[in-house]
């Protein structure tokens, strides 16, 4: 898989190419991959592609060896890990919104509106395809957590990378990425009205239904109806 791209991009570039990878599972958890042979592979010199190793092991994917020569693909979380970042995700998220929904600040507000407009819908096999209703999804939540200010909540929020992890358990399809935009259209319009009570109560079913789907998500089953083929 060649990267026709210019040095200056490669890091970021390899960064998103590499998540896809592993994400989509052709690199398997627990696989060794050796940076010498990921660089004839992408076709690029070992510095950006270790800078975006870098930012891999900070994203949790990946562990790097010792000596920098090679990263593991992490295992995706398990389900008690999974449960404990929804009780986060309810605890910060929550909290947040209601914030701003009495506050109402222009900025965050513009920014759930067009993260909002951004939503796309349609079947999604792979991370490459699911990618822009999974950014679009990351930036409306984002623009909520950073809304309230708060410098070590938004970098504890920054550093967990929630969606990301859902992403390794599933990817959505056309029926659940509707119910998305429409429950992020009724918390944008709680937060409109200032429903403090209403954002928050928004909020909590929209991750909750988030985390049941993710959770109870089964992919072969959705390849196979992807292929119109029975059980």
């Amino acid at each position: 898989m060649r990267l026709d791209i210019s040095s200056r991009l490669q890091a970021g570039r390899l960064h998103e190419a590499l998540t896809g990878q592993i994400v989509d599972q052709h690199y398997k958890a627990g696989e060794r991959l050796g940076l010498g042979a990921l660089a004839e592979e992408f076709a690029v010199s070992l510095p950006p592609l270790r800078a975006a190793a870098a930012r891999l092991a900070r994203d949790g994917l990946v562990t790097l060896s010792p000596c920098g020569e090679y990263f593991t693909v992490t295992s995706p979380p398990d389900a008690a890990w999974m449960e404990e970042l929804l009780s986060y995700r309810l605890l910060i998220e929550t909290s947040a919104v209601g914030l701003i929904a009495r506050q109402r600040p222009t900025e965050t507000l513009r920014r759930m509106r067009a993260a909002v407009r951004a939503d796309v819908t349609g079947e999604s096999l792979t991370f490459g395809a699911f990618r822009m209703m999974h950014d679009a999804d990351k930036e409306f939540h984002a623009a909520i957590v950073e809304g309230t200010g708060n410098r070590v909540t938004i970098r504890a929020y920054r550093d967990l990378q929630p969606h990301l992890h859902y992403a390794r358990l599933f990817y959505s399809g056309a029926a659940r990425n509707c119910r998305v935009m429409n429950e992020h259209g009724a918390i944008v319009v709680a937060v409109e009205r200032g429903e403090a009570a209403n954002a928050e109560q928004a909020l909590r079913a929209h991750i909750e239904e988030t985390h049941a789907f993710a959770t109870a998500f089964d992919p072969a089953a959705l390849f196979r109806q992807a292929l119109g083929q029975t059980p």
